[in-house]
């Protein structure tokens, strides 16, 4: 009905903005994180080398603007700003700074799009204003790592006593002295990291398509949330790596019937879950001693993250998020397409849930017969490595 469709809207705006209010303040923001923090845990040493060389005490941070494609609107104006030549679309503009591991420090915007609003003009706005207290943040002789884009924000920047890290042009010529070619490799080798992050945030199904208008208000709440996930994601330094057992005790205790009322919301993860949790302890017998390994948050004790590899592509690794008292499961997130969905959870969540609040609590295994497939045929790619085989005869002697 209408009703319950508002009411579900209502839930979704008051979620979000409760977690954009409490939860990512500590895990985005030039506040979250101490210049020293970068400096010591998100700072590559190749970077170091390169941009800093013996001094050892600055901050190196890479900018890149990325872009969010909007609807048309009815508002003239609005359209006029959003609507940029280069893409020949709507859209808006967050501009990201990261460090040089890839480790997301802030996102401020979005902006406009228009001829008016290039990354250039975008970083003069921000440090004229001292967005988000980027000045007081930054220090003197740091160095900003930008592409040609910002070329007319140089000034600026030097101006505040910031070095910038920026290729050159050619200004006419034909080709590049030996220094200014090995100084374009040597941005390119270190800016690729803001363009992985930007690329992260297309991987979202929200951010890749086009966002609709009557999302706009909430867009820069949205950002924030999922870059504050994806750091929380991959911010390994808050991280512990434990074992099933050493949480055991403090995990709720389900029935089957609890996950699929509960949180599934269905009984396809369900049956998914096993084959994951198999793969992952490399058994088929989960009641008995098992190496199951997950992460433990430092900060918040009650997050566990298990890594789960996809049941589809070999190289990739999913990594479902949980936040748990002994008595509930209050919260569940997980980087995959359906992780983040409103209703029930994904198969990867379920399969972690399953295995430590019921499977493991289990006195007889319940073995599947597909669990044994894997002897019924011969995997040509364990060859030795001693051995080069080829279809080519070599004919000489």
């Amino acid at each position: 009905t209408v009703l319950e469709k508002n009411l579900n809207c209502l839930i979704r705006a008051f979620a979000a903005s409760t977690t954009h209010l409490i939860f990512v303040p500590y895990n985005l923001g030039f506040n979250h994180i101490s210049r020293r923090e970068i400096i010591d845990q998100h700072t590559s040493a190749i970077a170091s080398q390169l941009m800093c060389g013996d001094e050892a005490d600055k901050v190196i941070v890479v900018a890149d603007s990325t872009y969010i494609f909007i609807q048309k609107s009815r508002n003239n104006n609005f359209q006029r700003k959003t609507y940029s030549l280069h893409k020949k679309r709507s859209l808006l503009k967050p501009m990201i700074v990261v460090s040089t591991t890839g480790y997301i420090i802030d996102c401020i915007g979005p902006f406009f799009s228009d001829f008016s609003n290039n990354d250039a003009s975008i970083m003069k706005n921000i440090l004229f204003r001292n967005t988000n207290k980027i000045i007081d943040w930054l220090n003197q002789d740091d160095v900003v790592v930008v592409d040609r884009g910002f070329r007319d924000s140089v000034d600026i920047m030097e101006g505040l006593g910031l070095k910038v890290a920026l290729p050159p042009f050619l200004n006419g010529r034909r080709q590049f002295t030996t220094t200014e070619a090995n100084q374009s490799r040597y941005v390119t080798k270190i800016r690729w990291v803001v363009e992985a992050a930007n690329a992260r945030i297309k991987q979202f199904k929200f951010f890749s398509n086009t966002v609709q208008n009557s999302s706009l208000p909430h867009l820069e709440e949205y950002l924030s949330i999922f870059l504050e996930k994806n750091n929380l994601k991959k911010l390994t330094s808050k991280w512990e790596i434990i074992n099933h057992t050493n949480i055991l005790d403090e995990f709720p205790i389900l029935s089957e019937n609890d996950i699929v009322n509960n949180i599934t919301l269905g009984v396809f993860q369900l049956k998914r879950a096993r084959s994951y949790a198999e793969e992952k302890t490399s058994t088929t017998d989960l009641t008995g001693p098992v190496d199951y390994t997950m992460y433990r948050c430092k900060e918040f004790p009650d997050i566990i993250r298990i890594p789960t590899r996809s049941a589809h592509v070999n190289r990739l690794t999913h990594n479902p998020i949980i936040q748990f008292t002994s008595n509930d499961i209050l919260e569940w997130w997980c980087d995959c397409s359906t992780g983040n969905g409103m209703l029930g959870c994904c198969s990867h969540i379920a399969s972690a849930i399953w295995f430590l609040s019921f499977e493991r609590w289990q006195s007889h295994n319940r073995q599947m017969p597909s669990g044994d497939f894997i002897n019924l045929a011969t995997d040509a790619s364990l060859l030795s490595d001693f051995y080069d085989s080829t279809d080519d005869e070599d004919g000489t002697n």
